[in-house]
């Protein structure tokens, strides 16, 4: 669920869903986890008041090695 005080920087809504592109749970699981971390760090970053750009880049190479 996306915490209120990011929620005008991040345009995926409230809550937030991601395929995994896997029937493997325990890939899923790890997936999931690497997302999590993601997203928390990608929020975090928002709230400290870093560049929305570099920390969008930041979560975006994130995604990718989620997707890897």
């Amino acid at each position: 669920m996306l915490p209120r005080e990011v929620a005008a920087f991040d345009e995926r809504g409230e809550h937030i869903r991601i395929s995994l592109k896997t029937d493997d749970l325990a890939a899923a699981r790890a997936k999931r986890d690497i997302y999590e971390a993601a997203d928390n760090d990608y929020w975090s970053s928002l709230i400290l008041g870093f560049d929305g750009a570099k920390a969008k880049l930041q979560y975006s190479a994130a995604v990718k090695r989620a997707r890897s």
